[in-house]
C-alpha cells in the first residue's frame, strides 16, 4: 500500500504514477489516501506500508541534514537510519563556522547517504505562483516557504 495524505494534493497526484512505475517492475501496490492523523500515528507505531514526504529546499543543509537524519532526541531521524557516524558528522557540522569544512561534512553526509539508501528521492516540485493582477510586490523566496509575502499588497 502506498499512502498519501488528505489535503497534500501533490501527493494525490503523483502516488498512481509512483504506483504504475513499481508496477512496471513487478511491484504491485494499491493507493490509499488517509487522514494526516492516521498517517503520524501509524509512522510512530512503524505500521506505516511504504510512504513518502517532502521538503523543500532549504538555505542551509542544517536545516534538511540535522532534522531528517540525527537521531532523536537532537533530530527526528524521520527515516530510522540511526546512524551514530552520521549523527557525529552532522554535530561537526553544525558546530562548524568555516563554509569549506561545512561543505565536506555534508558532502560526506551525501555520500554516505548514497551508499546506504534510506530513501529514494522521487523528484523536486515546481514552484509555480498564480495570482490576481491586484496582488502587488510579491516576491518568490528561494527557499520556497512564504516568506514573499512580506512586502505584498492587494491593490483594491
Amino acid at each position: 500500500t502506498l499512502r498519501t495524505i488528505v489535503g497534500y494534493g501533490t501527493m494525490s497526484a503523483d502516488a498512481p504514477v509512483i504506483a504504475a512505475n513499481l508496477k512496471d517492475v513487478g511491484i504491485n501496490v494499491e493507493v490509499e489516501t488517509v487522514d494526516l492523523g492516521v498517517w503520524i500515528e501509524d509512522w510512530r507505531n512503524l505500521r506505516e506500508p511504504i510512504t513518502r514526504n517532502a521538503w523543500g529546499g532549504f538555505m542551509d543543509p542544517d536545516l534538511l541534514y540535522y532534522r531528517h537524519f540525527h537521531t532523536p532526541p537532537e533530530g527526528m531521524d524521520f527515516r530510522r537510519w540511526n546512524n551514530p557516524t552520521a549523527d557525529e558528522i552532522l554535530d561537526k557540522a553544525r558546530s562548524s563556522v568555516d563554509p569549506a569544512e561545512r561543505k565536506e561534512y555534508y558532502d560526506e553526509i551525501q555520500r554516505m547517504l548514497a551508499e546506504d539508501p534510506i530513501m529514494i528521492p522521487l523528484y523536486s516540485p515546481d514552484l509555480l505562483n498564480a495570482m490576481q493582477p491586484y496582488v502587488k510586490d510579491y516576491v518568490q523566496h528561494p527557499s520556497g516557504w512564504y516568506y514573499g509575502f512580506k512586502d505584498t499588497w492587494l491593490d483594491q
